[in-house]
């Protein structure tokens, strides 16, 4: 099921902004370029650094604008210029992926190993459920 998504004034100005950037450009330069935060109060936890990151994510499901701004936690964000760099940000979003998946299998299999999925009775619970039966 497709939906939709209605973008904002904000979020179009950020999509302006980076469709006219060629390079990767820094969560902190947006901000500020922007007006999400000023350089007195911008934090990497501040509200503007929220709003700014989920508006990328808005950019990202929205189905009007047909450009993948691709997300990099160390170099920043930026629009997939040719299909080749689109490319590899999704086949390094599906690895991602699957190294999660994977991981989480494992655990799973080490905690049913370990007994943690097992219930077991201390025998207090007997008391607790008489008590409960009785009243």
């Amino acid at each position: 099921m497709k939906t939709t998504q209605e973008l904002s004034t904000r979020q179009w100005n950020l999509h302006q902004y980076l469709k006219s950037q060629i390079d990767w450009v820094s969560l902190k330069t947006i901000c500020l370029d922007l007006g999400y935060a000023t350089p007195e109060n911008y934090k990497v936890n501040c509200g503007g650094y929220r709003v700014l990151v989920t508006d990328i994510k808005k950019l990202k499901l929205c189905d009007v604008i047909k450009r993948v701004p691709l997300t990099h936690t160390r170099l920043g964000v930026k629009y997939a210029r040719t299909n080749k760099e689109a490319d590899e940000f999704i086949k390094n979003l599906r690895t991602k992926g699957k190294e999660k998946l994977y991981m989480a299998s494992i655990l799973e299999k080490k905690i049913a190993l370990d007994g943690q999925k097992v219930l077991q009775f201390t025998g207090h619970e007997k008391d607790f459920i008489e008590s409960l039966v009785t009243f």
